[in-house]
This record gives structure tokens, sequence and C-alpha cells, in this order.
């Protein structure tokens, strides 16, 4: 909502989620779990377009309920847009929801062209972390092996001294399989007397957006998070990723280091560093 009406202010924009339910606005922002439910999706007529976000997704149950109940399947003019365009499991593909892929720029083009910073990657050596032995689930690693992987290793020392060679007072983003691997690095952070914290999906919106604001302002430099900044979240003065956990999939790693791509003119920003510990 924010973004579309920093576009256009004098759009009449509604939000269905929790307690708001601006039906009667020309467009309507909700989320898929939201719209998802049968009380709601009943509300919802006289629709003539629709957009969806992180449209990789779409092939998943929930989608197809909202898209059909919205006759996106018949003559509802339906438009996706993602920077990942791959679905890394499930029984459909893309191709069973989406007809045409219109317009595509890859990410090397719009790092080229200006539209995204150039990143520099490092590897983080982990001499005692060994991911022979955690299982394969959906394509990718096991969740739960890689957590425990990672938090019986030196990764989240190992993290904070290739954090201080190579990215010292830079704002930070840091992405964990599970929340304990989260506050393992965040307290391994404060140790070294960097200001962190860590944002989960059970942290209240409030607190939440608190964290965002401190980050962005440099009074927290580090971030950490288990699946909460994957997708959406925007903050374009992070200038490094720390890719803590290892992963077999194009568009999860992609959606990650996305986060520090974002160019941004207030801070001066000119590329981002990725710190990726593979093991």
């Amino acid at each position: 909502r924010n973004k579309i009406v920093a576009m256009n202010p004098g759009l009449n924009v509604g939000v269905v989620q929790g307690t708001q339910n601006e039906i009667d606005a020309d467009i309507l922002i909700g989320s898929v779990w939201t719209l998802g439910r049968q009380n709601r999706l009943a509300q919802l007529t006289g629709v003539t377009d629709v957009i969806v976000d992180e449209c990789h997704h779409a092939a998943a149950d929930t989608y197809l309920r909202v898209l059909t109940h919205l006759g996106s399947f018949d003559a509802t003019k339906t438009y996706g847009f993602t920077a990942t365009m791959v679905r890394a499991s499930g029984n459909r593909n893309l191709g069973d929801v989406w007809e045409d892929v219109v317009y595509s720029k890859s990410i090397l083009w719009m790092i080229r062209n200006g539209f995204l910073v150039e990143p520099t990657g490092y590897t983080v050596d982990v001499p005692d972390l060994d991911l022979s032995g955690v299982k394969t689930s959906g394509g990718d690693f096991s969740v739960t092996d890689l957590g425990d992987a990672l938090q019986t290793s030196q990764a989240a020392d190992r993290i904070v001294e290739a954090w201080q060679d190579k990215a010292e007072g830079k704002r930070t983003a840091v992405f964990s399989p599970t929340v304990a691997n989260a506050y393992q690095l965040a307290d391994a952070f404060l140790a070294a007397g960097v200001p962190a914290e860590v944002v989960t999906g059970d942290t209240d919106p409030e607190v939440r957006q608190g964290m965002y604001d401190r980050l962005a302002s440099g009074k927290t430099l580090v971030l950490c998070n288990c699946m909460v900044l994957t997708e959406g979240w925007d903050e374009p003065s992070v200038e490094c990723i720390v890719v803590a956990r290892p992963t077999k999939s194009p568009g999860l790693y992609i959606q990650i280091v996305g986060r520090g791509l974002r160019p941004s003119r207030a801070t001066g920003k000119t590329g981002c560093i990725v710190l990726d510990v593979v093991g």
C-alpha cells in the first residue's frame, strides 16, 4: 500500500487484513492467507484486474482458490511478478497457472544497467561444519538437520569474524535456517560489541517495525531472521547479506541475496557484500 500511494497519492487504496476490511476501495491489498478465507472471498466481487506478487507461489492450493474465485482462469486479467520464476516443490508446475512470460530481465542485466548494485561474494569457511549428513527435503536441505549442524559448529564465531573483516560497520541482514540459529548468531554479534537484533514470525508487528527503523537509522547494524525477510522486505540501505543457511534452491538464494542489491540514494551505496556459509 505504501509503495502504491507513494507512486500515486490520489488512488483510493484499501487493505483487507485483520480488523481492516476496506473492500469499497478501488484497489484492494491483502495477503493470500487472508483472502483465502471463505468469508473474505465471498465479499470480493466485480474485480477486473488481479496482480500477484511473488507469483512463483501461485501453483499452491490457497493461491489457486483465490485466483479461481476472482475469475483469473476465465475473464479477469491477471498479472504475476517475481524475481525468481521457479517452483521448488509440489505437484503442479508454474505453467499450469501462468500462460506466458511477457516481460523478463535477468538479475545480471539489472546489475549491469544500474537498477541493482553489484554483489561481492566471500566464502565463510567453517571447518567443523559437515553438510554431508544433512538430509534433503523438498529439494533443499532439511531445515532441522541444517539448523542442528550449524548450531553445533563454529559457524556463529566464524561469521562474526568474517563480518568484522569484510563488512564491519555495514547494515547487515543475516538469514538462518531456524529461530534458534538466528538467536545464536545475534548473541555472537552482541558478544563482539555489534548491535544486533532478531526478528521472527512471532515478532509483534509494531516491535518488528521498530527493528526495521533501527536498522535503517544504523542504531542496529545486524538484523538476524529466519524466513521473515526473505520476500517482500525492502530496506535499500542494507550493504551486507549473510547467507547463514546453505541452500540448494536457486530461487531462495536469489531472494536472500536480492535483499541487499537495491540501490540507496540516501546512503550512496555502491555495492553489497555477500558472506556465504558453505561448510
